[in-house]
């Protein structure tokens, strides 16, 4: 056993690496200090392989908002912590920040408002070792703050498809990702900063590591739990998050295609959303009896209108809701 300050942490004995393996936790926050505390609190739990080693790289995009968090978990944690202030409003610049500040081998990005499983940081590496991957995706799992219906709590954009333990992964996002640091800083930037007020940072990165032709897997074994505001849990709230969803699904497509409406992925995209706006809203005009079932239709016919504003350079709002 080791002891942190409070916490006692059961620690695995096994060797993978003939070498000590070094991690950096990369994690951008910007103004939330109780779920950074809370998500610092459980990466001080997290279980290393004998002469491991974990940093902790915070990146604030409120400075100094975020300093006594820091420095409080700072003064008592076994880990390295390093600490930097990063005020642009683009997230793509502050998660550079973060890389840019990283020592370790492999880097690890857990955002703000979740908390790791003491065992998910292991079981990322470990299935990386199993595949002889360069990226793996763990499972990232919603913590509702308020009670809410079941069609809510099963929504696609709160309960993603639970990842098959070491299967290639089409996942794009930053969220419970290791990422080994090599391949990334062979990429520019390595996030495009260009997409750091719009979003789809992440999701072009990953894109581009498949490209070069690095291996992505996933894992249902490395858990993290994402805290879902009471203010998320509201339709109109989540009918615009579907939208904006549907939206960078379209860029991303056509930017891969080097910005021709006529790539035959771009058509195949404009022709399932036409089809999808119409069998969806069809529906809701007949009406599901079911509540779960309207819902989760509902959420894809925004999805839908999303791609389709893109791709109309229009926004399009549902009329129904």
């Amino acid at each position: 056993m080791i002891w942190g300050p409070t916490w006692p942490i059961q620690c695995s004995k096994e060797r993978r690496y003939t070498s000590p393996v070094r991690y950096s936790v990369c994690i951008a926050t910007y103004r939330r200090p109780e779920g950074l505390a809370a998500l610092l609190e459980s990466l001080e739990l997290q279980e290393l392989a004998e002469g491991d080693e974990l940093e902790i790289v915070v990146v604030d995009n409120d400075p100094p908002s975020a300093s006594p968090v820091i420095e409080a978990f700072r003064s008592t944690s076994r880990h390295t912590v390093i600490s930097a202030e990063q005020s642009i409003a683009n997230i793509s610049v502050t998660r550079n920040a973060g890389v840019a500040h990283a020592t370790g081998d492999w880097v690890w990005f857990v955002d703000d408002d979740e908390r790791a499983d003491p065992r998910c940081l292991h079981e990322l590496i470990s299935v990386i070792e199993q595949t002889n991957a360069d990226v793996a995706f763990g499972d990232v799992l919603p913590d509702f703050e308020a009670d809410v219906p079941d069609w809510m709590a099963t929504a696609p954009i709160f309960a993603r498809a639970t990842p098959i333990h070491g299967a290639d992964s089409r996942a794009d996002r930053t969220g419970n990702t290791l990422v080994r640091k090599s391949v990334m800083l062979e990429q520019s930037g390595p996030f495009d900063e260009a997409l750091g007020k719009s979003g789809g940072e992440d999701s072009d990165l990953f894109h581009r590591l498949r490209s070069a032709g690095y291996r992505l897997v996933e894992t249902d074994r490395a858990k993290v739990w994402e805290t879902v505001p009471e203010d998320r849990t509201h339709w109109e709230w989540m009918a615009n998050r579907s939208r904006r969803l549907g939206r960078l699904y379209a860029d991303r497509v056509v930017r891969y295609a080097d910005g021709s409406l006529a790539d035959r992925e771009v058509v195949s995209m404009l022709g399932k959303a036409v089809v999808q706006v119409g069998l969806y809203g069809a529906g809701t005009l007949v009406g599901w009896r079911d509540i779960t079932t309207r819902r989760h239709r509902q959420l894809k016919l925004h999805s839908n209108l999303g791609k389709l504003s893109t791709l109309t350079s229009r926004e399009l709002a549902s009329p129904w809701s």
